[in-house]
């Protein structure tokens, strides 16, 4: 099942960015580099076109290192990073 239909709802709908937090199997927060990758590329092959915004704040006790390892990886157009951690 595409999980990001309400993503493109979204963009449908007129949004333009949609921020984009993951959450690992039981609904916690994470910055597992697969699951914004899987999540990143179900938008793309829909042909969607809204901006992604990839968070940099989903998992509480993540060092900066793994806080930007999927922006590293996967280079969005956007993304936010708290510095004040």
């Amino acid at each position: 099942m595409f999980k990001g239909k309400v993503i493109i709802t979204a963009a449908l709908t007129g949004a333009l960015i949609a921020h984009l937090h993951m959450i690992d199997e039981n609904g916690q927060g994470t910055m597992d580099i697969k699951r914004f990758k899987q999540k990143v590329e179900s938008v793309k092959e829909k042909g969607c076109d809204i901006i992604l915004n990839l968070t940099t704040s989903g998992e509480l006790n993540a060092t900066d290192e793994i806080r930007i390892a999927h922006l590293i990886e996967l280079k969005p157009e956007v993304a936010t990073f708290g510095a004040d951690r």
